[in-house]
């Protein structure tokens, strides 16, 4: 029997495993990954804890995935609210709940750091997420994200 899945905060230690899960949800996104990007932003996410949160999700003694929370600051959702910016189960352990577990497991966390509200991103074809986050009380909203680079 698995023993119940836990978010262990990740540490600096972490980080080529870290680069690995990211790289694989990447890939899955067809989202383009450099390592070299991300290993700097990923170590100051691990060393400033007022940008954001990442932890391991844990199964046993395995590595099942990763959340990444990253804070911000709104008026309309009533103050500091987040972003789960990245929320991955790898693929040998989907199909057993651990997404809702884990999102659930988030979730708590932002209770406890006092956050007023979580946002976060799916595709729309991403049907099963969608799902996911529907059945744990997110709702879409009428508008559409849009983003400019500055660098």
């Amino acid at each position: 029997m698995a023993s119940t899945p836990f978010l262990q905060p990740a540490t600096a230690q972490d980080l080529p495993l870290l680069l690995e899960l990211s790289r694989e949800l990447n890939t899955l996104e067809h989202i383009p990954f450099n390592p070299d990007e991300m290993r700097p932003l990923l170590r100051q996410l691990l060393a400033d804890a007022n940008v954001g949160r990442l932890w391991l999700l844990r199964v046993d003694d395995e590595t099942a995935g990763y959340a990444m929370l990253t804070f911000g600051f709104d008026l309309e959702y009533r103050g500091r609210d987040a972003f789960i910016t990245e929320l991955f189960i790898r693929p040998p352990f989907r199909g057993r709940g651990l997404g809702t577990q884990a999102l659930t497991l988030v979730l708590d966390a932002a209770r406890n750091l006092g956050l007023s509200a979580v946002h976060l991103e799916v595709r729309p074809e991403n049907g099963s997420a969608v799902r996911l986050y529907r059945n744990l009380g997110f709702k879409a909203h009428e508008r559409i994200t849009m983003t400019r680079w500055l660098t």
